[in-house]
């Protein structure tokens, strides 16, 4: 008990190798249940601190088998699972934190968080059900805190799910928050890109170029535009936006589909002018018959 004391002290005043040491020692058996849990949860934060995560992780998932309802356990475990890259786990832990403690913003926030990233990791079927379970998760976080980074948060959950017209005012809310961040514009450009609404699109990329100077967001937004003037088959703008990303490969495809584009003009310019030609050469052979007296043939 004396060095479960200690190792707390060293742990507050940030000598987390020596706690980590002196709290390896100690045998948890020996202690009461409560303080065991309070031994496995101080050896985590110190493990943690170390950079020994996997052990870390391995001592908070003890503390919390002792003590599953405890929403700080469950929220620790949750974070250290999500920052190791086991968002699976990390998603179930952080959803009994924000249930355990429902008026916690913060417990709420890495739900919604690990809610996100976890519906990216998948596909098919159950990457569309996750973004709806962090459209609901982070539409409860902004009903608390309508924050700028709450809002971004749901916006990007709403565009995963495909609520484009959703993550479009949620955006545009986001971007009252922050007029002069490029990011609200540059997502909405993108909602708008896939819901086929060109010209709002190229409107709010726009308003994205004027609010960033740095030179690896500006290649993002060309890229954004290049794809938007494509898919208008605006051939050129879309090579200029794409030479300006630096995106080759875009380049040479809009190229190529710009010469089948205008082949294709070509070609039906040339049938028409056929069909133009036949139906001129029946209407003179239907007009002689007439002068002969005959019935012209039917066709």
């Amino acid at each position: 008990a004396v060095q479960l004391i200690l190792g707390q002290a060293y742990v507050q005043t940030g000598r987390y190798r020596d706690a980590a040491e002196l709290l390896g020692s100690i045998n948890a058996a020996s202690l009461p249940k409560a303080q065991q849990a309070a031994l496995h949860q101080l050896l985590a934060v110190s493990l943690d601190k170390t950079g020994q995560t996997s052990r870390a992780v391995q001592e908070i998932g003890r503390a919390v088998a002792l003590n599953p309802n405890s929403a700080s356990l469950q929220y620790q475990y949750g974070s250290m699972l999500f920052n190791n890259g086991d968002t699976a786990r990390a998603v179930a832990a952080l959803e009994k934190a924000a249930s355990l403690d429902s008026n916690d913003p913060k417990k709420q926030k890495a739900y919604a968080d690990a809610l996100v990233r976890y519906a990216r990791e998948q596909r098919g079927d159950a990457k569309e059900t996750a973004y709806r379970k962090a459209v609901s998760a982070a539409s409860r976080l902004v009903a608390s805190q309508s924050t700028y980074d709450n809002l971004m948060l749901l916006g990007g959950a709403q565009l995963g799910a495909r609520n484009f017209s959703d993550a479009v005012s949620t955006f545009e809310r986001a971007s009252q928050k922050n007029p002069n961040d490029w990011l609200p514009y540059f997502y909405i450009g993108q909602a708008q890109t896939v819901a086929g609404n060109y010209s709002q699109a190229e409107r709010a990329l726009q308003a994205a170029q004027n609010r960033t100077s740095s030179n690896d967001d500006t290649v993002r937004i060309w890229k954004q535009l290049g794809l938007v003037y494509e898919k208008q088959k605006k051939f050129d703008l879309a090579i200029t936006a794409y030479t300006r990303a630096g995106d080759s490969a875009a380049v040479t495809r809009v190229r190529e589909n710009k010469e089948i584009a205008e082949h294709n003009v070509e070609v039906e310019a040339e049938q028409a002018e056929i069909e133009r030609l036949k139906r001129e050469e029946e209407e003179l052979e239907r007009k002689l018959k007439e002068l002969e007296g005959e019935t012209p043939p039917l066709r």
